[in-house]
């Protein structure tokens, strides 16, 4: 009898199981696990070393402790921006998505928007969509 109990009690988990797996909440669900395990990992991860190739910054900010996201993507615009001068949005949304730091966000461009919205003390736009360095910010250079 307790045989019997045991597989249908298995039977009926595994049954659920399945259901659950087509709900696209469950879907949801587990994609947010892992993007907070990511989170979790990138806080508790040493900085990166200068050559490590992850990321094409200057060995000088290298050795600045990237905690977030957010100064991340701003040492990498910083970076490319320093290189290049003056890029357009679409430029440097592609760089961040190449680099792995953008492009899984409901709206790329948007949260590049909402960044650089709060960084207008570093960056200012020619009102076409081409982003540079302020000008201190160039002649400290």
């Amino acid at each position: 009898m307790t045989a019997n109990f045991i597989s249908a009690l298995k039977a009926e988990i595994s049954e659920l199981e399945d259901e659950l797996r087509g709900d696209p909440r469950h879907r949801k669900l587990a994609r947010l696990r892992e993007t907070l395990a990511e989170y979790e990992r990138d806080d508790h991860q040493a900085p990166l070393a200068p050559n490590s190739g992850v990321f094409s910054i200057s060995p000088s900010s290298a050795t600045l402790k990237l905690r977030t996201k957010g100064d991340k993507v701003k040492a990498e615009i910083t970076a490319l921006l320093r290189q290049r001068g003056a890029v357009h949005r679409k430029t440097i949304l592609s760089h961040l998505t190449d680099s792995g730091l953008m492009g899984y966000e409901k709206d790329p461009m948007a949260s590049l928007a909402a960044y650089f919205s709060g960084w207008r003390d570093t960056f200012e736009a020619d009102g076409r969509g081409n982003w540079s360095l302020k000008e201190g910010l160039k002649a400290a250079e």
